[in-house]
């Protein structure tokens, strides 16, 4: 606890294999909220093999988002694995991708997210026209445990939206078991358009608005990745080392997306909507401000009220690009799962 608190300048945390509970955490849950003044300086966050349970894990996320969500909390990896999480834990994570924007890697695998969808399957194989006599007499068991199943695959379709509407998430490790081959599939489509524009985002940051773009700039992202985190550990936040210079201010422009699949109407029907090409509009922005040669960053997101909030909080934020539906009493934004969100002008 004690060094907790004294070691403001602390980058990267291991606590693994200490049989933590929720309640032995509590100084660094009051670290990752930062609501005092000082920020949370930690990037890395190792709890691997604890006993967190879902109760821990919710104290933790909870944390971590209400820190977030001040822009004072910019913890980028986060490894919660081997620590008796449940299904009853995902609505906090859904949570915590919304909420927390700087994190890119997070490992949730070696839990039992997935153990009720085994129950699922065994279900929908008892057809009574094809069951044995076996099957028939563990019927009442697996009926008794369909609950659970159903609340695990609702929860499941959650944490899939939750990571499809997210922007800066690149690498998420879930054991096999919770989301079907088609899912796991649209995770790993996403997870490698995330990769691929927080690689192009890096190049622009680091090599500067005024150098062309380089065609090798894919093949040597992971020495670069290393180079980042070394300069993010010496230096403050919001800082952008410059290998034997001093660190400088980069201005920040904000460019937030907002692109839902559905909204509801007066009567509560579930109407589809217009989807917007966004690929090519993040394109044209970056091909925009590199033939404009400004030293700056842009940083896009999902059009969330968290992820705004967030962003008008940075302190270095000086301007805000806005795309999506429109109406002159509202502004359509996102849910964080992928409805729509319309907030009235008045707000």
């Amino acid at each position: 606890s004690a060094a907790l608190h004294t070691a403001a300048s602390l980058s990267s945390l291991s606590l693994s294999r200490g049989a933590l509970r929720g309640a032995d955490l509590t100084p660094l849950f009051t670290l990752l909220q930062a609501t005092g003044a000082s920020p949370c300086n930690l990037l890395e966050l190792s709890l691997r093999s604890n006993k967190l349970g879902d109760a821990g894990a919710r104290q933790l996320f909870l944390s971590l988002s209400i820190g977030g969500r001040s822009g004072k909390c910019r913890l980028r990896a986060l490894d919660v694995a081997a620590n008796q999480l449940t299904v009853g834990a995902i609505d906090e994570v859904c949570t915590l991708l919304s909420a927390l924007p700087s994190l890119v890697e997070l490992d949730l695998s070696l839990n039992q997210l997935g153990a009720a969808k085994t129950v699922a399957r065994a279900a929908t194989s008892l057809a009574p026209w094809t069951a044995s006599f076996e099957a028939m007499q563990a019927l009442p068991a697996v009926l008794g445990n369909l609950p659970a199943a159903l609340r695990t695959r609702s929860r499941a379709k959650d944490l899939l939206i939750a990571v499809l509407t997210n922007s800066s998430l690149c690498e998420l490790r879930l054991d096999p078991g919770l989301l079907e081959a088609k899912e796991q599939l649209q995770l790993r489509q996403k997870l490698e358009r995330n990769r691929d524009q927080y690689r192009l985002e890096r190049d622009h940051t680091e090599r500067g608005a005024y150098a062309p773009p380089s065609a090798h700039a894919a093949a040597d992202a992971d020495s670069r990745l290393r180079l980042r985190r070394l300069s993010l550990r010496r230096s403050n936040l919001g800082k952008i080392s410059v290998s034997g210079g001093a660190p400088a201010e980069v201005p920040l422009i904000g460019v937030i997306f907002s692109n839902p699949l559905a909204f509801t109407d007066a009567s509560g029907q579930v109407l589809p909507m217009e989807t917007l090409d966004i690929d090519r509009e993040r394109d044209l922005i970056c091909d925009s401000f590199r033939e404009a040669k400004r030293a700056l960053k842009l940083r896009f997101e999902h059009a969330t009220t968290d992820r705004l909030r967030t962003l008008v909080t940075l302190g270095c934020c000086v301007g805000l690009h806005y795309s999506g539906h429109g109406d002159p009493s509202y502004l359509s934004m996102e849910d964080g799962r992928g409805g729509a969100h319309f907030v009235a002008v008045a707000k």
